[in-house]
This record gives C-alpha cells, structure tokens and sequence, in this order.
C-alpha cells in the first residue's frame, strides 16, 4: 500500500489496483482474513494484493464493515475540490477519540517475546517511533501534534506517522468517518445572514434588546445542533469563525441604531 498519507485527512481508495492507501489495505486484508475460507481464494500464481482486491470485490458478506469497504467511494466534490488545493467534505482523522482506545503502543522486544496466540485477531502494526532517525529517504516520520493530541497526552512533543496510521485504520474498521463542513461555506452564509440581519435593523423598530438576546440564543442553539451533528452524524461543523463573521455584522448595527434613538 502507499504510506504517504496526510497527518489530518482519511486517504481513500481511488484506484487500489495501482496504487492503495496503506490503512484501507490493512483494513480490507483485516475483514477479509475474518471471512471463511478466505484463504482459498489465494494462491500463489499471482500478486497478492491484485488477487485480494478482486476477491474482496466478489465476495458478498452480511459483515457491515465488510459492505462499509466494498462500497466506499471518494466523494466526487473532494476530488474536484484537489485541484485548487483544497479538501472539501474529505474526511478528517478524529484525534478527539482518546489514544487509548484506538491502539496500544508496546516495544518491539515486547513484540518479540509475545506469543502470537496472544495477537490472534488484531491487526499488528510495526511502525517507528519518535526517535530523530525515524523516516524514509531522509523524510522524518514525526510532526507537531493535533491539540486533541496535546489534550490527551500534555507531555507528547512529536507524533509519528505509524500513530495517524493506527487512528486511519482504526476509523475504517469502526466505520468512523468525520466529515468537516469547510469553514469558509459558512463563513459566507453567516456574512449573508449578518446582512440580512442589519437590513431588518434599518427598516424595523424591533428592540434591540430583544433582538440581542435572541440573536445570542439562535447562535447558542446552532453551537450545541453543531456539538450533536457531531456527536451523532459524525459531521463537523465550524461555530467560532462563522459566528464571529455573523456579530461583525450585527453589532456595528444594533449599536448604531441604539445611538440614532
């Protein structure tokens, strides 16, 4: 599979007879291996990974996170959304999940000396750690980590690529994909809504004390509606950015008309 990945965003799957992201791999030859006779659809004429893909594809299961990777697609706007450099509705790694329950980090002497007994149905992750050698071609391995991270772990000062790796697969085997709603969508929606907001102000005699505290309700309302799309739809939706964009607007506003009575 392809190791490059973003330290931010799920790779997904284009093309994975040419070349496949490394975590959707794992996570297809994962399920597969939990099939019954998996095993008899390989053989040793041909490339492995050509020969699993083509099984996997044929095989119909009853197993939802086996569905879930047959049936997973990038999503058409993200694609278009590549060539001007942006990520549009790509789904994010969601560091808020705490470390210790996506993996469980151990030495590669403890490796050695565990049974395999003791790995049977895990998937094993042989990645290297936050040491300054750690990388390819002279390429490191580590890089800042997300606040979420820093939250979870204070003293962490590197995070490496083999842990976005672990998150990566952990998200495709639970079917956790979070997909953030780009900020600058409703950034413009708010800049809308402002205006509208401003135009009511001058041709109405509405109290704005009143319209104050609702304006503050309707944001304290779309806050916790964002907090539980979260929470439940597994969707992102900025609240900081577009609503300080949406105040911009309004208390100018409701200052100025307060001065004029």
């Amino acid at each position: 599979g392809s190791i490059a990945s973003s330290p931010l965003y799920v790779n997904f799957p284009n093309n994975c007879y040419q070349t496949c992201p490394f975590s959707y791999l794992i996570a297809v030859n994962y399920v597969f291996l939990q099939q019954e006779n998996a095993l008899d659809n390989l053989n040793n004429e041909k490339d492995k990974k050509t020969q699993l893909l083509h099984s996997f594809a044929e095989i119909s299961s009853n197993d939802p996170v086996f569905k879930f990777l047959q049936e997973v697609k990038i999503n058409p706007l993200t694609q278009v959304s590549e060539y001007f450099g942006q990520r549009w509705l790509q789904p994010i790694i969601d560091f808020s999940l705490p470390p210790e329950t996506v993996y469980q980090t151990i030495s590669a002497s403890d490796l050695f000396n565990e049974s395999q007994e003791s790995f049977h149905g895990k998937v094993i992750l042989i990645a290297s750690g936050g040491y300054a050698e750690a990388g390819i071609d002279g390429e490191k391995d580590y890089f800042e980590p997300p606040l979420a991270m820093v939250f979870w772990r204070p003293y962490t000062l590197k995070m490496t690529g083999g842990e976005t790796h672990a998150y990566t697969i952990h998200h495709w085997l639970t079917q956790h994909l979070v997909i953030p709603i780009p900020s600058t969508w409703l950034i413009l929606v708010a800049g809308l809504l402002g205006k509208v907001i401003v135009q009511v102000l001058e041709s109405s005699s509405i109290s704005r004390k009143h319209l104050t505290l609702k304006l503050l309700s309707v944001n304290g309302v779309y806050i916790i509606i964002s907090l539980q799309a979260f929470i439940t739809l597994k969707i992102l939706m900025p609240w900081l950015l577009p609503s300080l964009v949406f105040f911009s607007y309004v208390v100018p506003a409701i200052r100025k008309s307060s001065h004029e009575k």
